[in-house]
């Protein structure tokens, strides 16, 4: 009779403990790792993050990243963000993150890959010399036709002038091209200037993708007008 009143209060005192073990140890089961929603480009950061049923579930647990052969930002929380570079191109990045229960022997490992896109060429849309205004408008009406339709290209303006050319006359140039980007309500973070010597007046038009390295067309970057800095920038150049 002791015994299996023993035997009772046992099951009495210590299923509850046992069920609550259960619980709590189930946590890392109701973890997933998820990826990016799709195909990254070349010079974007992506991101990979635990999810869980119970939200409260990620405060009980703790996150060991592993990303091979590169950094990244949020090592030790659920979430992460890798830069990517136009080298990853075409390729596929996995993370790799280690689980541990904080107050129990819950322990998962989680993998995921999510992918960069190739990286898109450059390209020399066309080549024009000296205009006239109409024209040059026309033009230009031209190239933010042709940027709206590859919204993952922006557009740069590599003018060239001799250098006889006067400062006057390379700003009201300047001046004609961002007032018709006004004009056309334009995206302006979308479209650049460069202004380069050549033997006569002539303009070359590039499109080229996000995240570019400009040195690839012959550009100094630190010198690139960008048509959202043009009022900032024109001054230090006249």
């Amino acid at each position: 009779m002791k015994a299996a009143l023993a035997m009772f209060i046992s099951i009495f005192v210590l299923a509850p403990v046992a069920l609550l073990a259960q619980n709590v140890s189930s946590t890392c089961a109701k973890l997933t790792l998820n990826g990016p929603p799709g195909i990254a480009n070349p010079g974007d950061s992506i991101e990979f993050y635990v999810e869980a049923e119970d939200p409260g579930d990620l405060e009980k647990v703790s996150f060991e990243w592993r990303v091979d052969g590169r950094s990244f930002n949020g090592q030790g929380s659920s979430r992460i963000q890798i830069p990517t570079t136009k080298k990853d191109g075409n390729s596929n990045i996995t993370a790799f993150v280690k689980i541990n229960g904080k107050t129990n022997r819950c322990s998962a490992y989680l993998s995921e890959s999510g992918g960069v896109a190739a990286l898109l060429p450059n390209e020399s849309l066309e080549e024009f010399v000296a205009l006239k205004p109409n024209d040059l408008r026309g033009r230009l009406d031209s190239i933010f036709t042709t940027l709206m339709n590859d919204p993952q290209y922006e557009g740069v303006l590599v003018l060239y002038f001799p250098e006889t050319e006067t400062k006057r006359y390379k700003l009201a140039r300047l001046k004609l091209i961002y007032n018709h980007i006004l004009f056309r309500r334009f995206n302006k973070q979308r479209l650049s200037f460069y202004l380069d010597i050549g033997p006569y007046e002539n303009t070359v038009v590039w499109r080229i993708p996000k995240h570019f390295d400009y040195t690839d067309i012959g550009i100094d970057e630190s010198k690139l007008i960008k048509a959202e800095e043009f009022k900032a920038k024109i001054k230090k150049l006249f």
